[in-house]
Parts: structure tokens; C-alpha cells; sequence
């Protein structure tokens, strides 16, 4: 095969992928949005459980949530975290939380230093009652102080500009 018809075929895989990507997030992101978070406690560290919405501070209107499972796929959850963090100094460390979905804590604080985000709000949350959990993928949410959802998203490390592309105008809300 010639270059040009290598080039012209990896150009149709990589549109093929962002096709994809987008496709499922557009509908992702219709069935999940304007969904209300209710009667929601997160565990901290050390096993306290505190609802929800004491995550936000006074001032703020949203909080960015990524949101991972014991039951994701490890390098699609490795691959989400990464993004997030590549961003947390520009959308602000305060703007985002880590929500896990671990059976028990012991195992979720042991998985937290692997991931690299030990030093960042990071809690334990049972399963929520919303259709994107039963995607079986980790993915992102702007949470509001109502704990309405909007702007769902699935990062895919097969396309990592879109993710990028989302993060940067998920960044203009703060």
C-alpha cells in the first residue's frame, strides 16, 4: 500500500472514531441531562458519609464531576482521570470531583494513590439512579447546586481530542 492510501485510510478511521464518539455522547447526553441527584451520600476517606451537596462551597454554581467505577474498564478509567487532571489547574481544583463507585472503602482508598488523585476532592458514591451508569464507562457531568446534571460526557481514549475539546469548553462555565 502507498503512503497517500495509508494516510487516506488512518484519516477515515480517526472520522469513523470521532463519528462514534460523538454520536454516543449526543445521545448520552440527551437521556442524562436535567436529571436530578437525590438522596445522594458520598464517603470520604474515612468512612464519613456526607450528602452531596456539601461538596460545593458557598459561591460556587457548579462543580465538574468525573465519575469512575470498580467495574470500568481500568484503562478507560486510567485514561479518564489522566484527561481530568491534565485540566485541573485550568478549570480550577475546586471545580472538580471525583466520584468512585467501589463496593467498600478499603478498596477505594487503596486505588486513589494509584490513580493520582489522592490530594483532590475524591469520594465513594453508591450507584446513582441514572441510564448513563448502566454504560459500564467512566465519564464527566457539570453538577449544579439543585444537584441537577448537565452536559454528560464519555471521554474515549480513541479520540482524545474530543475530550480535550470538551474540557476546554467545559472550563468557560468557571
Amino acid at each position: 500500500m502507498n503512503v497517500e492510501k495509508s494516510n487516506n485510510l488512518m484519516q477515515t478511521v480517526d472520522e469513523n472514531d470521532e463519528l462514534l464518539t460523538l454520536r454516543l455522547n449526543f445521545t448520552t447526553n440527551i437521556l442524562n441531562s436535567n436529571l436530578q441527584l437525590e438522596n445522594i451520600f458520598i464517603k470520604d476517606s474515612i468512612n464519613i458519609l456526607l450528602p452531596i451537596n456539601e461538596v460545593f462551597d458557598e459561591k460556587q454554581k457548579y462543580i465538574l464531576v468525573c465519575r469512575f467505577s470498580e467495574h470500568h474498564c481500568e484503562s478507560c478509567v486510567n485514561y479518564s482521570l489522566k484527561m481530568m487532571t491534565s485540566w485541573i489547574d485550568s478549570i480550577g481544583n475546586g471545580n472538580v470531583l471525583f466520584l468512585g463507585n467501589h463496593r467498600n472503602n478499603r478498596i477505594f482508598n487503596r486505588v486513589i494513590p494509584l490513580y493520582g488523585i489522592k490530594d483532590l476532592s475524591t469520594f465513594n458514591a453508591p450507584a446513582f439512579n441514572i441510564p448513563i451508569e448502566e454504560i459500564g464507562y467512566p465519564y464527566y457531568f457539570l453538577l449544579d447546586r439543585n444537584l441537577q446534571i448537565t452536559n454528560v460526557f464519555i471521554p474515549d481514549k480513541a479520540t482524545p481530542n474530543i475530550t480535550n475539546e470538551y474540557l476546554k469548553n467545559i472550563k468557560l462555565k468557571f
